[in-house]
């Protein structure tokens, strides 16, 4: 089930089993699908920057589990639950196939995502992702990113 917020035309909340998920959607609904997955401790505001360069693509921003405005339950935010939980957005707005970008720990959710849905991601692009969540980087200011 659908619901729109008030507050802006493109925004609403997607009901989910396991926490409703909060959803951005900008540019025309037919031009092809660039989802946006933020970072730990981002929302979907935090991607308002790059809008412009996007207008004309199907644009839609993912406020994750426990950010913004979706639901913040106990548990449920391992990555391969959050690239579930927005492949089963992705599928109740229609959207069929999407480049999906993310950032930092919205990229070990992309990658997730792509792992599990290759009918549904087209292809990832990754900003400052680690190779794992894991990953110890150093003591460099290299190692303090992400």
């Amino acid at each position: 089930m659908l619901t729109r917020t008030a507050e802006a035309s493109g925004e609403q909340i997607v009901r989910l089993p396991g926490g409703d998920i909060h959803v951005a959607q900008d540019g025309p609904p037919g031009a092809p699908t660039v989802v946006l997955l933020h970072g730990l401790a981002g929302s979907t505001p935090w991607w308002d920057p790059v809008l412009p360069a996007l207008r004309d693509l199907h644009v839609v921003r993912v406020d994750l589990l426990g950010h913004g405005r979706s639901a913040k339950p106990v548990d449920g935010y391992g990555m391969a639950e959050q690239a579930r939980r927005v492949g089963a957005v992705l599928d109740k707005l229609g959207v069929r196939r999407a480049t999906v970008v993310g950032h930092s720990t919205g990229g070990a959710v992309a990658t997730s995502l792509a792992e599990q849905r290759r009918d549904l991601v087209a292809a990832i692009a990754l900003i400052d992702t680690g190779p794992r969540l894991d990953a110890f980087l150093g003591d460099s200011a290299r190692g303090l990113v992400f």
